[in-house]
């Protein structure tokens, strides 16, 4: 017996926006996959709300995050203790929502391989054939722009980066 269709009911556990809403409407037959130019694009622009997965997939990942969030308390938790082995420091960061922080090895981003992991994407975006969405994970703390309401990085933090 096959598992029940995912369903994203009224109350979902992800901050779904207009148009995840409108995507979710559809069937992954009118779904049109992010190519390689088009996530240049949105990298470079730093468009990632564009981003958009295919319906199904974005009915199962919430669905996943729901049940994530009942075992683990946050996907965050999940992150840290089943994808990257990470222990946070038992210290409460500036702001609310600034995330947990880590030991770090070097405090040079990318200087010490301890300090960060490149996974595939459990929940890749909709990509054409043959792209695969990789996540680079990383102990440090990179600081983002103040003037930024997207919070886009620094500028010496986004070089660091590339």
């Amino acid at each position: 017996m096959s598992d029940p269709a995912p369903q994203t009911d009224g109350n979902p556990a992800l901050p779904l926006t207009t148009k995840d809403l409108t995507n979710l409407a559809r069937p992954d037959s009118s779904f049109t996959p992010h190519t390689w130019s088009d996530l240049a694009h949105i990298i470079a622009t730093n468009d990632l709300e564009s981003l958009r997965r295919r319906p199904s997939d974005l009915k199962r990942y919430d669905q996943w995050t729901r049940e994530t969030k009942e075992t683990h308390g946050t996907t965050t938790n999940y992150i840290c203790k089943e994808r990257l082995a990470w222990t946070p420091l038992p210290i409460i960061p500036n702001g609310e929502d600034a995330g947990p922080v880590f030991e770090v090895q070097n405090p040079f981003p990318f200087a010490d391989g301890r300090d960060y992991k490149i996974l595939r994407n459990d929940w890749p975006y909709g990509l054409e054939k043959g792209v695969e969405h990789l996540v680079v994970w990383l102990k440090n703390r990179l600081p983002v722009d103040p003037a930024s309401e997207i919070g886009d990085l620094e500028v010496g933090a986004r070089e660091a980066v590339e």
